[in-house]
């Protein structure tokens, strides 16, 4: 059965494997900043239905790889799947085979919205509590965040508030950000604190964060997501502190090390950015980028984006999407759809194209006038990956009656000119002779 969703996580996990096996190839040399554009790449194949454009896809693939196929069945072996169309009959649409995939999809888009609604609910629970203990920062405070602000370039209006005990910082809000820091630390000190909090503004990371969550919502039965969720939040922290540190001597960075040590790591939210960090493992992995810091080259880094992007784009290109098709099982209810031939015009055929029934009982004539005898309407799938191209034309499908007479239909469609595969088919007319002229 088609599954949209299906085809959008295996591209992902295709591009979180591949971002560990460049972790590992490259473990001494990845920056953090390289690392996070990878998860941020491999984000997009999670919450982008590319599947809707893999006859596009196809389309590409075919350009640089000309008569490309792949064998996926044995020979002799046929496939009848119908479970991926839709029937859209005179009495109403319908759905073989779909019933349990609306039921399915019904309850999973419940639970998503279940699950982020609450979530977000008990973030502005804490956050609202929180409030209560937070006043305006000082003014030296507020002029260190200003000329960071200008630094950084950052134009939007960010809120600074003022904690009276020690607490980790963080910052919080996608339209107004907000920025909690406390008290108890030196000039320094508070400069690169509010330095890293601002990149993560600048970086997006709350909107980052929030679009992990979502996707964990989204293919909670892929355990994947739960890798990258967990990867996001830590490589998120890295790569502000890679920013922080670019151009620091030894001595601001231990200084900076010192720093997240002795800071109290208590993250309000899970959607919050905090400076610290209750893991011991994420705190080794920060304190060994900071005391060791990387230097990747930029065509590493533009090479293993590039096969991310080709690897994980290939799942994409076997997606079929759901088809509607025009099923005329009761045609005999509308009479007004139908042509009638008298019996004494046996020799004018109502379109020159019957002529074709002399041979076959079902041919497709394209716009251009190639004709294509016995092309297949059925779901059958074909002995290889066929990369459709397609043209628009008439489908005329015959049968003969027993008392001699006949009928046939005309479908608008479209035909590979490869495979005659037949799609898109949308009902135009059928036509009675009450003795069949074409046998």
């Amino acid at each position: 059965m088609s599954n949209i969703i299906m085809y959008m996580g295996l591209s992902g996990s295709i591009a979180l494997a591949l971002y560990y096996i460049f972790l590992f190839i490259w473990r001494k040399s990845a920056t953090a900043v390289f690392r996070y554009r990878l998860l941020k790449l491999a984000m997009c194949f999670y919450l982008i239905p590319l599947p809707y454009f893999s006859s596009i896809i196809r389309d590409i693939i075919q350009t640089f790889i000309p008569g490309y196929s792949v064998n996926i069945l044995p020979e002799e072996t046929w496939i009848h799947d119908i479970s991926d169309k839709i029937y859209n009959t005179p009495k109403g649409y319908v759905f073989p085979g779909h019933s349990l995939w609306i039921v399915m999809s019904f309850i999973f888009g419940t639970v998503i919205t279940i699950i982020i609604l609450f979530q977000h609910y008990r973030n502005y629970c804490k956050l609202r509590e929180l409030e209560g203990y937070l006043s305006e920062a000082p003014a030296s405070l507020t002029m260190t965040a200003n000329k960071l602000k200008q630094e950084l370039h950052i134009r939007r209006k960010i809120s600074l508030l003022y904690l009276k005990q020690p607490y980790s910082p963080f910052c919080y809000g996608f339209i107004k950000p907000k920025i909690v820091i406390s008290e108890g630390h030196a000039s320094q000190e508070y400069e690169m604190l509010l330095l890293h909090e601002f990149w993560h503004i600048k970086s997006g990371d709350y909107i980052i964060r929030l679009l992990a969550f979502f996707i964990i919502a989204l293919h909670f039965l892929n355990p994947m997501v739960y890798l990258l969720f967990y990867e996001i939040n830590k490589v998120s922290e890295l790569a502000c502190d890679e920013h922080v540190l670019h151009g620091y001597s030894k001595e601001q960075r231990t200084l900076y090390g010192n720093l997240l040590l002795n800071i109290t790591p208590t993250p309000i939210t899970k959607c919050s950015n905090s400076f610290g960090s209750n893991s011991n493992k994420i705190m080794k992995e920060r304190i060994t980028m900071i005391k060791y810091p990387r230097k990747m080259k930029r065509f590493i880094s533009t090479f293993c984006a590039a096969i991310i992007v080709c690897c994980s784009t290939l799942p994409v290109a076997a997606y079929e999407p759901l088809q509607v098709e025009q099923y005329d099982s009761d045609l005999a209810n509308s009479t007004d759809m139908y042509m009638f031939a008298l019996e004494t015009e046996t020799d004018a055929f109502t379109d020159f194209n019957e002529n074709y029934f002399a041979d076959c009982d079902c041919f497709f004539v394209t716009e251009d006038g190639a004709t294509f005898q016995n092309p297949d309407t059925s779901k059958i799938e074909t002995k290889g990956l066929c990369f459709h191209t397609y043209k628009h034309g008439n489908l005329y499908r015959h049968s003969t009656h027993s008392d001699g007479g006949c009928t046939y239909t005309v479908y608008s469609a479209d035909v590979c000119t490869k495979c005659k595969k037949v799609i898109n088919q949308e009902y135009v007319a059928t036509v009675t002779y009450a003795k069949c002229p074409h046998k």
